[in-house]
Order: C-alpha cells, then sequence, then structure tokens
C-alpha cells in the first residue's frame, strides 16, 4: 500500500484505508506491519512503540476497549468530512467556513492564518470528533447497535444544530452570522462525518466481536 507517512494527515489517511479494506478491521491495529489479509500498514508500528506494545520478537497488541473503538471511528471519520470541507471552500467557493476555521475561532478567537495556527486548529478539531466519537460509541451501547449508519447520521445532524447553537447563543464573532450555501456546506460535511462514523465503528464493532 502506499506510504502516504509525507504529507500531513498521511497516518489518518493509511487507517482508513487500511481499515475499509481488511476484512477483520481489529488485525489492523493488533498484528504486526502486515495483518491477516496482507495489506501493509508501515504506520504501525510508530503507534504500537508509543504505546509500549512492541518487542524484539513482534507485536502484542492490547485489544481496543470500546473507549478507544469510539475515538478512533470519530477521529478517521473526520478525514472525509474535511476533504469535503476544502473542497467546497477552496474549489467549489461553496462553504464560507472551513471546519478547521471553527476550531480556530474558537481556540484564538479569531481566523487561522498562519501555518502553525490551521495545522493546531486542525488537530484540536480530530481530537474534538475523536470524543464525539466516543460519546457515540457508549450512545450505542445504551440504545442497541443496530443500524449504526443511520444512528451516527442522527447523532451528527442533532449535535451539527447544537454547533450552530453555541456562537448565536454566546456571541462568538465571525460565527454568528453564516449564508444559507456556508450552512448548507457544513450540514453536508456533518452528514458525511456521520455515514463514515457508522461505517467505521461498525467495521471495529464486528472486528471485535470476531476476536471475542
Amino acid at each position: 500500500m502506499l506510504c502516504l507517512q509525507g504529507f500531513p494527515g498521511g497516518f489518518f489517511v493509511e487507517a482508513l484505508t487500511s481499515l475499509l479494506m481488511c476484512r477483520n478491521p481489529c488485525n489492523v491495529f493488533r498484528t504486526g506491519r502486515k495483518h491477516q489479509d496482507g495489506i501493509t500498514v508501515p504506520w504501525l508500528r510508530m503507534a504500537e512503540t508509543i504505546q509500549g506494545n512492541t518487542t524484539p520478537e513482534g507485536v502484542n497488541v492490547v485489544p481496543m476497549d470500546r473507549f478507544f473503538r469510539g475515538f478512533l471511528a470519530g477521529l478517521l471519520a473526520g478525514i472525509p468530512m474535511n476533504i469535503w470541507s476544502l473542497f467546497s471552500y477552496h474549489v467549489l467557493h461553496f462553504g464560507q467556513r472551513r471546519f478547521l476555521d471553527w476550531m480556530g475561532i474558537i481556540l484564538y478567537g479569531n481566523l487561522p492564518l498562519t501555518f502553525g495556527e490551521q495545522a493546531y486548529a486542525l488537530f484540536g478539531q480530530f481530537f474534538g470528533l475523536g470524543v464525539l466519537g466516543i460519546l457515540y460509541a457508549y450512545l450505542l451501547a445504551a440504545i442497541g447497535s443496530q443500524w449504526y449508519v443511520g444512528k451516527a447520521v442522527i447523532y451528527s445532524g442533532a449535535f451539527s444544530f447544537v454547533v450552530y447553537a453555541l456562537p448565536m447563543l454566546f456571541r462568538v464573532p465571525n460565527l454568528t452570522e453564516m449564508p444559507m450555501n456556508a450552512v448548507i456546506s457544513n450540514h453536508i460535511g456533518a452528514l458525511i462525518w456521520g455515514i463514515f462514523l457508522g461505517y467505521v465503528q461498525q467495521r471495529l464493532e464486528s472486528g471485535a466481536r470476531m476476536e471475542d
């Protein structure tokens, strides 16, 4: 598989690609440089080294629990969402605020202008999406795990309205007035995030059940 570590976000793109291509998703995060389907994951050893799970003979990764499966699903689902956001803003000129702009305004009080500001805002946004993924994972445990994608779409849609309500309530500069096309663009992004959140979560939960 093509190594994407040379550009920002490559780690996450490789993770999402490996996850979507394999039959048993948990093997992507539990075995060595290749899981049983033969898909290379060159970013894996770095993650395992950080976790302290590597050994000279190989890798013995502790299975992810629901908390980390939810975090990973929310984080990976943010990749296509941000691709849409950048495409809508830079190519279609349809959206007027990228998702990283929202996070930049929350963090800095104004639009992120420098590369460092944008990179950190993007990091903060992915972290926040991971936290939302955790909430979704535990919500599934409470209401049942059928129809992953449908529930995730409703979950993301409901949260997108909350995201719009809070800046209005607290009168956050640059976020209190949005034209209709910008709102539609952001809601499309939320829909994309919900679809991928449900799908990735379903794949991870299915892999966890196969390992049990």
